[in-house]
């Protein structure tokens, strides 16, 4: 019986050290990749507080960051032209002509919160409109066949989803609305979102017909990359985006991406 329990014995250890060997190796490759996705996270922070309190004079711009876990981070903001194939432009291209502002209140009635975008023409001339882009703040969603006023009663294209932050996209089609010289248009549409919220409204983006003016908006456009690297050798690549609002300064970070090396 001795020695049948230790033949039995025997055959159990080989396979449980090569298990417990496997499960080392599995959690130093999980702690090196978190070591690494810190230190690309610092990297985003830093470009976010930059972007905040000493925003570049010109893009792209660049720098790197050393040390950081071991490793050093390069560090690259880029101005964004285009958000879901819209054309933006730089904020307040064209502010003597064209003006957009938005306001964001909690209806207790509706139980929902009224967004309004107001558009004001200042030129003598007719504009038309192409498409208008909202970015409402993150977990608020649209509430469907609640838009009205003067450009539209349709409803938008709803990119993305409400707990990571929605885009409305409106695309408009021949005929374009237009706006005529020296007066507004109101455009207004429902969120559902917590009752208690406070905090920004979001960015809007209007885009004009080119034979008009071109695009204007309350905020600017960046993509940010933090490069990760371990000596000479790449070991990470975290992206994201983000918001510059043109009248508040506020950044706001929009989306994150995970690139695993």
């Amino acid at each position: 019986m001795a020695l049948a329990l230790m033949v039995l014995g025997g055959l159990m250890v080989i396979p449980y050290l090569e298990y417990t060997s496997t499960g080392l190796g599995a959690d130093r490759i999980v702690e090196q990749k978190a070591i690494v996705f810190y230190a690309a996270d610092a990297g985003i922070e830093h470009a976010l507080w930059k972007l905040k309190n000493d925003p570049p004079a010109s893009y792209p711009y660049s720098y790197e960051l050393t040390d950081l876990n071991g490793m050093s981070v390069a560090i690259l903001i880029e101005e964004l032209t285009t958000v879901y194939g819209v054309v933006l432009g730089s904020p307040g291209v064209h502010s003597d002509y064209l003006t957009v502002d938005r306001s964001m209140a909690y209806d207790p009635g509706l139980g929902t919160y009224v967004y309004t975008v107001t558009v004001s023409n200042e030129s003598p001339s007719t504009i038309h409109i192409d498409a208008l882009l909202v970015k409402p703040p993150v977990s608020f969603g649209y509430v469907s066949f609640s838009t009205g006023g003067d450009l539209t009663a349709s409803d938008p294209e709803v990119k993305g989803e409400a707990a990571t932050g929605v885009t409305l996209l409106w695309d408009f089609q021949t005929p374009l609305p237009s706006i005529r010289g020296a007066s507004s248009a109101v455009h207004t549409f429902q969120l559902s979102g917590p009752p208690d919220y406070s905090g920004n409204s979001g960015n809007v983006w209007v885009v004009a017909n080119p034979e008009d003016i071109g695009t204007v908006g309350d905020a600017g456009a960046l993509r940010i990359t933090a490069n990760v690297r371990r000596g000479s050798t790449q070991v990470g690549i975290v992206r994201a985006g983000a918001l510059t609002d043109s009248g508040t300064g506020t950044v706001l970070l929009t989306s994150w991406e995970v690139d695993p090396r």
